[in-house]
């Protein structure tokens, strides 16, 4: 069953509009991504992936 949410409807929106911006290419999105991440001046936070071992 589904709800009508505006919040999630504009969410939705905004991102198809974002990605159509771009032709939908996602190297093409997420170099603007990274571009936009690097000029913000915030610290981000870069975990290495690490494997998860098996437990006894």
């Amino acid at each position: 069953m589904k709800k009508d949410d505006s919040i999630v409807d504009e969410v939705r929106k905004n991102g198809l509009a974002f990605a159509a911006r771009y032709n939908n290419n996602i190297e093409t999105i997420c170099k603007v991504l990274k571009a936009r991440e690097k000029s913000s001046g915030r610290m981000t936070v870069n975990r290495a992936p690490c494997r998860v071992s098996k437990s006894k």
